[in-house]
């Protein structure tokens, strides 16, 4: 599980908080609308320093909010096994 927190959203960027398993602190996704590229500002406390599924959760679930126009303010984000 995954816990997204919208912390910015302007004409140049997207970012949110995000939060593994709801356990120590969040870290920092930004999406560049200009580069088109992400970056881990800030990496979650319980989060793993190379590419993992927490990671790319968030990013595909940002991507759905760029490409929808909405930007909830928080997210829970659920997969299966």
């Amino acid at each position: 599980m995954l816990y997204l927190k919208k912390k910015e959203v302007t004409p140049f960027k997207v970012s949110y908080f995000y939060q593994p398993e709801f356990k120590g602190e969040m870290g920092i996704i930004t999406y560049s609308r200009i580069t088109r590229k992400f970056e881990i500002e800030k990496f979650a406390e319980f989060d793993y320093k190379e590419p993992n599924c927490f990671q790319r959760h968030a990013f595909e679930k940002i991507l759905t909010f760029i490409f929808s126009g909405k930007f909830p303010e928080e997210k829970k984000v659920y997969w299966g096994l």
